[in-house]
């Protein structure tokens, strides 16, 4: 009797691990992790933790410009779909684990696709200018659109069209201000053919209330996309190019001294043959003017490693075409996407990180991981690569971005990036937003047998209780409580009540109550 009564008990733990996993779906949720670098290399780390608990298809951050260091804090945009319109939302924070609630930069959410945002960050340090582009699909429409805000990032003025194209399916746009406050976008459309040439340019000496009309600087091939732009001084720019050769790609590089009245096409800086070339890259200006290109390499479609190069003469001359990645390690991964662009982050003191993500461990899969690498000479030689996420059975770990500060001794690199996490069918509506004052990890691992470790972290000295619950909201056993000060903690739940009795098999509940808010998970017990 007692082993046909265990037989039963098996069959219906089975019965529900398979409706559980029918009602499994995926979510995009955005992570972040800060790494502190000294001279010698790194030296230590954050734990990674959760950023935005996103939706069964969010996607973001892109590394599109998608974060920045500016003043004394970091500035985080990226799109964010709901599940029936995308809308591009900013965060902030001053030491990058501490994030502000999203703030809405588009203005139209109705049915809507706003997404592939870059921003450029100026004027005063505390309460900066934030100035936005973005795709933008409406009216019939694709269109780059903008928007600006005065305060920081708290609030955005109307958006203005920049161009809008009734035979296109996509736009990717890049944006720059020169030092004396005049903007420039450049971009690239994908037109109802499925061709992306030419590279088209528009500019506004008013702080974007309005734009010039959009004029051509490059035609290109039917793969000649993205283009990036960057600027100086009053007028000055610099426009790279990712240009369809044939069988090929090789960086095309344009200049205007004029605020791009007249173009003049430079040396190329590549010169990549049949079968080879890049895709998506980077192009990033620092405080001395140096230009600083990190891109993919790709040959036969196939990824394989990620390179550099720099100008310090404003385009005239590249020098240090090196390798990022390790150039013992073939990544050989088929196919290209936007997953794939590289970010790019510099310091005062002149060292360099960069930070990707690649397939090297599932080629033929959807696995990818975030790698970071630090350059230390001016891009002569760089570090060997260190994986930024912590759990390679996750899927799609992906659209890295990063940002940099430094007091000259230590250099925090904050690293965000999105993944794909499996969450159960249950009511979503038990998750609560994720306050600022702190934060709460999903457990690991999940689901878990026999014992799983939550963390968290408090930015401040708080009353607190966290406390493991039934799905039926009955409290099964309290793992925390009381006063505890500024930091980060974990405690390990052994699958056991208040009693010491085994629970049994089954979804539960962990909730962290502070003075200042609370927060609820789920987590799957699997016998």
């Amino acid at each position: 009797m007692k082993d046909l009564k265990q037989i039963i008990s098996s069959f219906a733990i089975l019965i529900f691990l398979v409706q559980l996993s029918d009602a499994q779906t995926f979510t995009r949720q955005v992570f972040q992790r800060n790494m502190y670098f000294n001279s010698s290399g790194l030296d230590s780390q954050t734990p990674v933790q959760m950023i935005d608990p996103g939706s069964a298809t969010t996607r973001g951050p892109y590394a599109q410009q998608g974060m920045i260091r500016y003043g004394s804090n970091y500035y985080l945009m990226y799109r964010y779909f709901d599940g029936v319109s995308s809308s591009v939302y900013l965060r902030t924070s001053s030491e990058g684990t501490n994030w502000s609630d999203r703030r809405l930069v588009t203005d139209d959410t109705s049915n809507s696709a706003q997404r592939f945002p870059a921003m450029v960050v100026s004027g005063d340090l505390q309460q900066p200018d934030i100035d936005v582009v973005w795709q933008d699909s409406r009216d019939a429409q694709v269109q780059v659109r903008f928007a600006r805000s005065t305060d920081g990032g708290q609030t955005f003025g109307p958006s203005v069209v920049i161009s809008s194209h009734g035979d296109s399916q996509s736009v990717l746009a890049s944006l720059a201000r020169d030092d004396s406050g005049n903007l420039y976008v450049v971009w690239n459309r994908l037109d109802s053919f499925g061709q992306w040439s030419p590279t088209w340019f528009s500019r506004s000496t008013d702080n974007g209330l309005t734009w010039t009309p959009m004029t051509q600087i490059h035609t290109g091939r039917i793969f000649s996309f993205p283009a990036k732009i960057v600027a100086r001084n009053n007028g000055e720019l610099l426009v790279g190019i990712c240009d369809d050769q044939n069988s090929r790609s090789n960086l095309v590089v344009y200049t205007s001294t004029n605020g791009g009245d007249a173009w003049q096409l430079q040396q190329q800086p590549t010169s990549y043959q049949f079968g080879e070339g890049f895709r998506f890259f980077n192009l990033v200006r620092d405080g001395s003017d140096n230009i600083h290109f990190l891109y993919n390499f790709v040959k036969n479609n196939e990824l394989r490693s990620y390179r550099y190069l720099k100008t310090a003469d404003w385009g005239a001359n590249w020098i240090n075409d090196r390798a990022v990645s390790d150039s013992t390690v073939t990544l050989q991964q088929t196919g290209i996407g936007v997953q794939n662009i590289p970010a790019f982050a510099i310091t005062p003191q002149g060292v360099m990180y960069a930070a990707w993500a690649d397939k090297r461990n599932d080629l033929s899969g959807t696995n990818f991981e975030v790698y970071l690498s630090r350059s230390t000479d001016g891009g002569n030689s760089w570090d060997s690569e260190i994986q930024v996420n912590e759990m390679p059975e996750i899927d799609d770990q992906s659209y890295a971005a990063i940002a940099v500060s430094s007091d000259g001794i230590t250099d925090t690199v904050v690293v965000v990036w999105s993944e794909n996490r499996q969450i159960t069918g249950i009511n979503d509506d038990l998750l609560t937003s994720i306050p600022t004052e702190f934060t709460l990890e999903q457990n690991y691992p999940n689901p878990f047998n026999p014992s799983t470790t939550i963390r968290y972290e408090l930015s401040e000295a708080t009353q607190l209780s966290l406390s493991v619950y039934s799905i039926d909201g009955a409290k099964v056993r309290t793992l925390a409580e009381g006063i505890q000060s500024a930091g980060a903690y974990q405690v390990v739940w052994d699958g056991r009540n208040e009693s010491g009795g085994q629970v049994s098999s089954g979804i539960y509940l962990y909730r962290l109550e502070t003075e200042s808010g609370s927060v609820t998970r789920k987590m799957l017990l699997a016998k």
